[in-house]
């Protein structure tokens, strides 16, 4: 691994919320102005406790915390199944996200062999974005950190 976790930085801080449109008007009210993008989040491939789950859909609010570059992410969940429950098992802060360049697959492999508990991880591909994967590992303190890779196009 080239970086540590906080030479990345920050890329967001993930909330499980009921209704978007609510938590969203609690964020306006809270911080004043605030730009975000909405968009439905349907993986190519996920996998909850190694399991592969199918029609995995949430619908997302990121909304960009401009002066430092980090972020705030409202997720409320459309599909059912396990990893529903294990969004809604988490009030308050859901999870903490780093987004890594180049590294994605050595930290996969470091919180491996830490024993971390994996349980979450997805594939997504699309024209517009392009392909990127992430996971979700519990820590031995029953924290939440999200590895994000960085979206590139592959040829």
């Amino acid at each position: 691994m080239s970086k540590t976790l906080p030479e990345y930085g920050l890329h967001h801080v993930g909330y499980v919320v009921e209704d978007l449109q609510d938590a969203l008007a609690v964020m306006k009210a809270n911080l004043g102005e605030i730009e975000y993008q909405i968009y439905d989040f349907k993986p190519t491939k996920a996998w909850c406790y190694e399991e592969p789950v199918t029609d995995y859909a949430l619908k997302i609010a990121m909304i960009s915390l401009k002066e430092n570059g980090s972020c705030i992410e409202l997720i409320q969940p459309v599909s059912e199944g396990l990893h529903r429950d294990l969004l809604a098992d988490r009030e308050g802060i859901n999870h903490i996200c780093f987004a890594v360049t180049g590294d994605y697959d050595q930290w996969r492999h470091h919180y491996f062999k830490a024993g971390a508990q994996f349980i979450f991880e997805s594939e997504t591909e699309d024209d517009v974005v392009g392909y990127r994967r992430c996971f979700y590992v519990k820590d031995t303190s029953n924290n939440i950190v999200e590895i994000k890779e960085t979206p590139y196009f592959r040829s």
